[in-house]
């Protein structure tokens, strides 16, 4: 049955988007024209280029389909120039920092699109999802979580050196992902 509502899903987005035009098999034609009559905006969306149509559709998925884009996006033989372009834009964006590496992480990626190196903590926090705690650096043991969830628009912190407690974290409205320890034992009990 879950299977069944996913593939109505798929179909219902694919037809939101004009991808319908992409889906070959007959016996889903009748859906598929059920769900332009009933969606609203699937005339609008029909007018947008295709590779933004795709990326749309792909971000309704959900993470698992978001992935894929980005994957595809970086098969360029593979892919029509616009689709690959406007998959691109399904790319992670970094905003890093690290009080002792940043000359070094600068010789090693230089200029990128996809990665800001920032001069402070606030700075890579700024316009940001999630906190990613890759290094065990003094100044990153205690910061204020209260302030942490105002400057975090998904407040997730996702722990790869398990420096913070869990239950702490948690109690600031913030999710806790600790390598090893998985979502939070507040969350998992």
């Amino acid at each position: 049955m879950k299977s069944a509502l996913r593939a109505l899903t798929i179909i219902r987005i694919a037809s939101r988007y004009g991808l319908d035009e992409w889906i070959p098999a007959a016996r889903f034609r009748p859906l598929i024209r059920l769900f332009k009559l009933i969606s609203p905006t699937a005339a609008g969306n029909r007018q947008l280029p295709r590779g933004q149509r795709l990326r749309l559709a792909l971000q309704d998925l959900g993470p698992l389909f978001v992935k894929l884009g980005q994957v595809l996006s970086t098969r360029r033989d593979l892919l029509p120039a616009d689709i690959a372009d406007a998959l691109a834009g399904l790319r992670d964006q970094v905003q890093a920092f690290d009080p002792e590496a940043m000359h070094e992480a600068e010789r090693i990626f230089g200029q990128r699109e996809d990665l800001t190196l920032s001069g402070t903590a606030n700075a890579a926090l700024q316009n940001a999802d999630a906190l990613v705690v890759v290094t065990e650096w003094k100044n990153f043991r205690s910061p204020d979580f209260g302030q942490l969830k105002q400057q975090l628009s998904a407040a997730v912190v996702f722990d790869g050196r398990n420096i913070y407690d869990p239950e702490t974290v948690e109690q600031a409205g913030i999710a806790y992902y600790g390598i090893g320890r998985g979502r939070s034992i507040v969350r998992n009990s």
